[in-house]
């Protein structure tokens, strides 16, 4: 089973199936292999998966209940607080960073690559030999 971690996701979760393999075992018990499921304040689904693998004694379902201090947030407030993280990235905790761009033409920049590119290992070269590239060498980039 999986849920949501940080309640920014707004995908619907699929809704569990419990119809009966010809088997005769439901088709989601089945793929229940460890020896517990833990359910976590999802009433229906409990008891769904409870009545479908009664006949399984190695299965054991738990349900367990929300724990007092967690709060349901609306869309509202996730977003909210999403764009103050995203805001809070960019501009510094205390305000104090400040973003910006600048307009150049192309021809004005140059761009240079720090070293010379793949280096053999050391162990590839012969005993006592040196590596020839200097890794701090400044290359342009054409």
């Amino acid at each position: 089973m999986s849920g949501r971690s940080s309640g920014w996701t707004r995908r619907r979760w699929p809704r569990c199936s419990m119809s009966r393999a010809p088997s005769g075992s439901s088709s989601s018990a089945a793929a229940l292999r460890q020896g517990k499921s833990f359910i976590l304040n999802q009433e229906k689904l409990w008891k769904m998966l409870k009545d479908a693998i009664q006949s399984k004694p190695n299965i054991d379902v738990v349900k367990l209940h929300k724990s007092e201090g967690v709060v349901l947030r609306n869309p509202k407030y996730r977003q909210k607080n999403k764009s103050f993280r995203i805001k809070e990235y960019f501009y510094g905790i205390a305000n104090d960073l400040a973003p910006h761009s600048n307009v150049v033409n192309f021809s004005d920049v140059f761009v240079y690559k720090i070293g010379s590119g793949h280096q053999a290992p050391r162990s590839a070269l012969p005993i006592g030999a040196e590596p020839v590239a200097d890794p701090t060498r400044l290359v342009a980039n054409v």
